[in-house]
C-alpha cells in the first residue's frame, strides 16, 4: 500500500479563506477522477463545519484523542469529497505523540485516497509547522491587502524553512489577474531582504460571494481552482519528506538532558 499524496494548504493570517480553498482543490482533483480527503487541523478556531454546512461530527480533536480512528471519522463533503473537521477552543501545538498519530493514520489510508489535503491553522504553532513539513507540496494563500505585509513574510519566512522545495503562493480574492500578479511581485521583492526559500507563483482566486463559489466548478473562483490542480494531477504519490526530525530531535535531546 502507497501512502496517499499530502497537501498541505495553509494561510499567513485569519481571513485569506484557506479552508474554502482546501474544498475547492478537494473537489477539483475529484472532478479529475482522484479520491481526496480534506482534513482540517485547526483545533482552537476550526471554521470547516460552518463553511461546509456540517452539523455533528467526528472532529480532528476526537481522532488525535484516541476516540475514533481517522478513517472512521471522515465524513461526506461537497461533491463526494470526505472531510474531517477541526474544532474550537482546542490547542494547535501538537506533541510528537499526536504528530506520529497523526502521520500514521494519513499513511494508512492509501488504500482509500490518493490525495489527502490539510488545512492547519493560520498560525505559527507546531502542529501548522509539522503539517507543512509533513506535506509533499504546500500551498500558501495571501489576501491582496496583506500580501507583501510584515506577518505575511514572517509566517512565510517560518513556513520555508520546513519545506525541501519552492513554497506555491495563491493570491485569494484579486480582482483581476494583473493586481493578483502586482501583489505577487512586491511580496517577492520584499522577500529579497530575508532568509527565505523560492517562492513559486500559482494564481489567484477571484473575489466571490460565498466561500462555495470555491468548490463550484461554474463558478469564477471554481474555474480558477480548476487550473491550479493541475500540477497534482498525474503527481505520483511518495512519502513525506519535510523533516519531522524536526519536532523529534529537541524534544529527544531535552530528555536525555534532563
Amino acid at each position: 500500500m502507497r501512502p496517499p499524496r499530502v497537501i498541505a494548504i495553509a494561510g499567513t493570517a485569519e481571513g485569506t479563506s484557506q479552508v474554502a480553498l482546501a474544498v475547492g482543490f478537494g473537489v477539483a482533483l475529484r472532478r479529475a477522477g482522484a479520491r481526496v480527503a480534506v482534513i482540517e487541523a485547526d483545533l482552537e478556531r476550526g471554521s470547516l463545519a460552518t463553511v461546509v454546512g456540517l452539523e455533528a461530527a467526528p472532529s480532528l480533536a476526537s481522532v488525535l484523542a484516541g476516540r475514533v480512528p481517522l478513517a472512521d471519522a471522515l465524513v461526506g463533503g461537497p461533491q463526494d469529497v470526505r472531510i474531517v473537521t477541526g474544532a474550537r477552543g482546542g490547542s494547535n501545538q501538537l506533541g510528537a505523540d499526536a504528530q506520529r498519530t497523526l502521520l500514521a493514520q494519513i499513511d494508512a489510508l492509501g488504500d482509500r485516497y490518493d490525495v489527502i489535503i490539510v488545512s492547519p491553522a493560520a498560525d505559527r504553532s507546531t502542529g501548522t509547522l509539522f503539517a507543512v513539513g509533513a506535506a509533499h507540496a504546500t500551498v500558501v494563500v495571501v489576501a491582496p491587502e496583506r500580501a507583501a505585509g510584515g506577518r505575511t513574510l514572517e509566517t512565510l519566512r517560518l513556513l520555508s524553512s520546513r519545506v525541501d522545495d519552492a513554497l506555491g503562493v495563491v493570491v485569494h480574492g484579486a480582482s483581476d489577474a494583473e493586481s493578483a500578479r502586482a501583489d505577487y511581485v512586491a511580496l517577492v521583492g520584499r522577500a529579497r531582504f530575508g532568509a527565505l526559500a523560492r517562492l513559486a507563483y500559482l494564481g489567484w482566486i477571484p473575489t466571490g460571494p460565498e466561500a462555495t463559489a470555491c468548490w463550484d466548478p461554474a463558478a469564477p473562483a471554481g474555474r480558477a481552482v480548476a487550473a491550479l490542480v493541475g500540477p497534482w494531477r498525474q503527481a505520483p504519490p511518495a512519502r513525506p519528506h519535510g523533516g519531522l526530525q524536526f519536532f523529534f530531535e529537541p524534544l529527544l535531546a531535552a530528555r536525555e538532558a534532563a
